[in-house]
């Protein structure tokens, strides 16, 4: 019967340590609260029509580039947006004028062939229509989405050929009557870790073989 028991025992360890992943660990992340905005400020990238508030010349955040009407955001302003999912900051990019905006974010540190997984929020502005979202991993195949009123969260996988590269978010590029915008916020990208088997299986079988040597002298 020890025997009998120590083998089922052991199989289902086995079963189980194969299929307990080790945590994913944060690369990179990105949530746009620096620069600090004041109260009712929306932040323009190159702002070429001079639509900031309360400040001079286009945003600028390290690792992020700003192209036609995208920029920043803070929580309430004109009530565009609906509130960031992760402080009180979010990014957007807006169709206008017949000119789409962009959002690229530079990642590096990554590992060549390992795998990662890309999540970001995602919303339709309050006050006027969605702006369809292409999202395009180191140059690879754009991924469409198309934002609803609350925040959403999405999950890419991918796996790069190289350490560093752009993740792109690009709105989509209307004709000159479409004002279309979507906020972007939480940028965050995860490693995804081979199941950690060998040191659960290790562990257990210790653990086992303890629990079958009492069982066997209390038998004696």
């Amino acid at each position: 019967m020890i025997k009998s028991g120590f083998a089922g025992l052991l199989g289902l360890l086995a079963l189980t340590a194969m299929a307990v992943p080790a945590s994913a660990t944060v690369v990179a992340s990105q949530s746009f609260e620096t620069p600090a905005l004041a109260p009712g400020q929306i932040q323009y990238g190159p702002d070429e029509f001079g639509y900031n508030t309360g400040a001079v010349g286009p945003v600028s955040i390290s690792g992020v580039t700003f192209t036609g009407f995208s920029g920043i955001i803070i929580n309430g302003a004109l009530g565009v947006f609906p509130n960031a999912t992760d402080g009180t900051q979010a990014a957007f990019v807006q169709s206008y004028l017949g000119t789409g905006g962009e959002l690229d974010w530079a990642v590096s540190g990554l590992t060549p062939g390992e795998s990662y997984t890309l999540s970001f929020d995602y919303a339709s502005a309050l006050i006027v229509p969605a702006d369809d979202l292409s999202v395009v991993i180191f140059g690879g195949v754009p991924v469409g989405f198309t934002p609803g009123a609350s925040y959403q969260t999405a999950s890419l996988d991918f796996i790069p050929s190289t350490s560093s590269g752009s993740i792109d978010f690009i709105g989509f590029v209307g004709d000159q009557s479409q004002n279309l915008a979507t906020a972007l916020d939480n940028l965050t990208i995860r490693s995804v870790p081979e199941p950690a088997s060998w040191t659960l299986l290790l562990a257990g079988l210790a653990a086992l073989g303890l629990f079958a040597a009492r069982r066997a002298g209390a038998k004696a």
